[in-house]
């Protein structure tokens, strides 16, 4: 093995270990951001009082 070739394949392997990095930072990002979502949405219960009007709780 030459050693541009390999210079190329560390140079390859170093650009994908990049990508793999960003794709991780970039799901772990995406989970985080639904789980704040999730955990902020509020649930409402809309009942009916005595006179028959709704109610929100």
């Amino acid at each position: 093995m030459s050693y541009g070739e390999l210079y190329g394949a560390c140079v390859t392997e170093g650009i994908v270990s990049e990508i793999s990095k960003v794709i991780q930072m970039s799901l772990t990002t995406a989970i985080l951001i639904l789980i704040s979502l999730k955990t902020c949405m509020a649930q409402v219960a809309t009942c009916k009082d005595d006179g028959g009007r709704d109610v929100d709780w």
